[in-house]
This record gives C-alpha cells, structure tokens and sequence, in this order.
C-alpha cells in the first residue's frame, strides 16, 4: 500500500462504499438471525442451511409461531431465503394487507432455489417466488399488480409472464421492445444451469407481445432473435410465426427444421414438433411447401426408432388443412391417407362442464384466468 496509486484506489474505493451505504441506509436496518428469539432462531437456521425455499417443519413452525413483527422483520432480513419464506407467509395470513404487501415487495431481485416437487428446485427472484404463491380479490388488483411490474420491475420474470394476461397499452410499447431484444443473460451452453435469469424461452413472451404490435420495422428485429436461437423455439414463437405471418419468416423455419429432429431424440412425443409443423403449413407459399415436402420425404424418416406416427398425421393434417395451390400435389398424397384417418375416427358426445367456485375471499391467484 506504499504505492500511491494504490493509495489512492483504495480511498475511492472506500468513498464509493460510504456513497452507497449513505444511499442505502435500509441495509442497516436489515434483521439477521441473531435477532430472533428461540426457538424460531434455530428454524431460521434450519432453513437456511436448506437454501431452499419450501414447506416443511421448519417452515410450518414459522407459520403457525412467528408473530406479525417477527415477519415483518424476516422479510427485511440479510438472507433472501428466509426473506422469500416470511412473505410467503405474509401473503397468506389474515392479519395482512395481502395487496400492500405484494405492491411494496416486487423490487426484491434476489434469487433463491425454491421446492418444485417432483421437478426438483427451480430458480425465482423473491419477488417471482412471492407473486406466484399470492392471492388477490378480483382480477383488477391482479391486473395492477402486473401493471406495476411490467412498467417499474420488467427484469423480473412475472413481467414476461404477465404479457400474455393483460391488454397491450400502447405506452408498453418501448418497454416490451427493450425485453424482447435484450441479449440473454447467460450463453446459450449454460442456459440449464442459469440461477433465475431472463433465458431465450422466457423471453419468447416478450417476441410475442412485440409482434402484436405490428410494426414493420420490428420484422427484421424478431427474425434475427429468433434465428439466433432456432434450436429453442418453442410454442410461443411458432405461435408469433403463425399469427402475424411475414415470408421474412422463412429462414427461421428452415434453420429451426435441422434442429428439430435433434430435439424428438429427447423428447419423443413433442408438442414443439406438432405446433412447428401447423405454422409451417399455414404460411401457403412455395418455400413452406418445399420444406413440408422435405420432411414427408426424409430418408429414414426419423432419426431413430421411435414412434413417428403422430408426426406424419399432423403433416398430412396439416397440408389437408390449409389448401393453396402450392399444395396441390401434397394434397394428393395427403387424400387417401386423411380419408383413411376420417373413417377410423369418431368424436365423443360432449360432457356438460364442471363449474368450481372458489369461495376464499381472495379467490384470484396468479396463474388462474
């Protein structure tokens, strides 16, 4: 430290930690486990060197002991842990301003592993893992709350998953365009292990909600993102690809279809390949025929032996489905086969729906239409 340029380093340094405590004086106040009482002291333990956000005994025993201060407390405390556990409770305890609390809860970015069951643990922000688990009284307090996340908290994932839920204002318009052509924030070859961030398919959403808009200078945009990552398409994009169709499209289409065959290898009866293969068709031009052609003609037809009977249904469905004369000679392939398909199907009389009827006083939950 003799040097001073070394010197004078770690004096900015120390002011620019001073600048920031000065600005953040809340981080002094935040509780830490040496603050509780026992036994709730040694179940904040427990918790903690579970990392993972869950119900179990430790967790109950906070719900049914922990009083409202304590909570309170625990959800401004240094581990996000046992921040995300205590607004777990908040949220669900009758002594709470449900609503308040999740409007002055949704800046919490920390991550944390949080119990999946039978998927293992998934990775959510505190703020994601609160509004999730929480309930609201009708849709219009859901609605505000999405509001408030997609214009004050959009790097949260709940903003993506908010756009397929909520009517596009057009003052949206700027902040969804910055969601949806941000870069991803990890490299594709370590996207399974991301610890919560905002990955390509969480990010389709937003592609999506961008396209709805449909501005012409947006096409180009959209296509270079979704070409970037055509070996990750999923139902979303194919759906944006489908519903606001531009021949611009193509390319993805024929880069995605190398890497499709590579995805039935590991899953075997995919929704993906169905849904790219009914936004395929619908495009109705030479190049969509060319590649539907392409696939009915693969020698072999899949690139191993696994069932393959659902795919060549949907091509022909598909070609059958949308007739133009780029299809025609598909369509005389297809006839005989979708005829034979015709005769040995039958529909089943519809079941009068089942009605249930939340009675809670804040039936509206998350994911709930």
């Amino acid at each position: 430290m003799n040097n001073p340029a070394n010197k004078k380093l770690a004096i900015y340094i120390i002011f620019i930690l001073i600048g920031f405590i000065s600005c953040n004086d809340h981080l002094l106040k935040q509780a830490a486990i040496r603050d509780f009482p026992e036994p709730l002291r040694s179940h904040l333990k427990d918790i903690v060197s579970r990392a993972v956000v869950g119900w179990d005994t430790s967790t109950k025993y906070i719900e049914l002991h922990a009083t409202d201060q304590e909570l309170r407390d625990l959800s401004k405390c240094e581990h996000p842990v046992l921040r995300a556990t205590a607004l777990d409770v908040m949220t669900k305890r009758p002594s709470f301003d449900h609503f308040s609390i999740i409007m002055t809860n949704l800046d919490d970015s920390s991550v944390v592993a949080t119990d999946a069951g039978e998927w293992g643990v998934r990775y959510y922000s505190v703020s994601d893992n609160m509004v999730q688990n929480a309930r609201w009284r009708d849709t219009a307090a859901r609605n505000r709350t999405k509001e408030e996340i997609i214009t004050h908290h959009h790097y949260l994932k709940s903003a993506y998953w908010s756009l397929s839920r909520i009517h596009l204002k057009k003052e949206y318009y700027p902040i969804i365009k910055q969601m949806a052509l941000q870069e991803d924030s990890h490299p594709e070859e370590v996207s399974s292990l991301s610890l919560g961030g905002i990955d390509f398919e969480t990010r389709e959403s937003a592609l999506f909600a961008l396209a709805t808009y449909k501005k012409t200078e947006d096409i180009q945009e959209i296509k270079k993102a979704l070409l970037h990552n055509a070996g990750r398409l999923s139902l979303s994009s194919f759906a944006l690809m489908l519903n606001f169709r531009d021949t611009t499209y193509m390319e993805v289409y024929e880069k995605c279809l190398h890497s499709l065959y590579r995805g039935l290898l590991n899953d075997r009866i995919s929704e993906v390949a169905v849904s790219f293969i009914r936004s395929l068709a619908a495009q109705k031009n030479l190049k969509s025929a060319e590649l539907l052609q392409r696939m009915l003609k693969r020698k072999p037809f899949m690139p191993c032996t696994v069932d393959s009977s659902y795919i060549i249904n949907e091509l022909y469905a598909a070609v059958w489905e949308n007739s133009c004369p780029e299809y025609a000679s598909l369509r005389k392939e297809a006839e005989p086969f979708v005829r034979k398909q015709r005769e040995n199907t039958f529909e089943l009389p519809p079941v009068d729906p089942i009605h249930f009827v939340d009675t809670a006083k804040e039936p509206v939950r998350w994911w709930s239409n």
